[in-house]
């Protein structure tokens, strides 16, 4: 199976690193979800935004707006964090937390990318992936999502201490951002 690049479905927004002892100053995708399914977040001065009381690494189902959603929890979200929502027309959008920092140019990007398509496409049920963007992939078939979160959160921890050096290592201001055209 090999998985397709897709073009992306929706708008991302901007990423700015500040100080790695700062945090983000605006609050991502995932950490907004991590927010919302833990209640707790603590907003500093400067806009930087702390996630705490995260309770385990475990993967945990809640329902959000009515869908599905499978959570790998963990005391590193910005590094181990996963998440894999079904698809109201059947299949699975996943996302990867630190896939926002991992960069094609970056020497951890190959494996770790490659990797995790891996463990995807590892998971029964899984008949075809598409790479959307960065962060983000769509699973058709019908696995299970709680497979699909453990499968890539497996990843993650095998490649922790590579994923946390790279990430202390990124120069403080870098943006990081993209932005996918919208359809239609």
């Amino acid at each position: 199976m090999s998985v397709k690049t897709g073009q992306a479905r929706y708008a991302r927004s901007s990423i700015q690193l500040s100080d790695a002892n700062e945090g983000k100053s605006a609050m991502t995708d995932h950490e907004k979800l991590t927010v919302a399914l833990i209640g707790s977040a603590d907003t500093k001065l400067d806009g930087a935004v702390t996630v705490s009381e995260v309770v385990s690494d475990a993967i945990s189902r809640t329902d959000i707006e009515g869908q599905e959603v499978w959570v790998r929890m963990s005391t590193e979200p910005h590094l181990r964090s996963v998440e894999a929502v079904k698809n109201e027309g059947g299949g699975w959008r996943v996302a990867v937390g630190v896939m926002e920092f991992v960069r094609p140019e970056h020497a951890v990007y190959p494996e770790l990318r490659q990797a995790i398509e891996d463990a995807i496409e590892s998971v029964p049920g899984v008949i075809e992936v598409e790479r959307e963007v960065n962060d983000v992939w769509w699973v058709s078939g019908s696995p299970s999502g709680e497979d699909l979160a453990r499968a890539v959160a497996q990843v993650l921890d095998e490649h922790a201490d590579r994923l946390r050096d790279h990430y202390n290592n990124l120069t403080p201001g870098t943006a990081l951002s993209y932005s996918a055209d919208l359809p239609g």
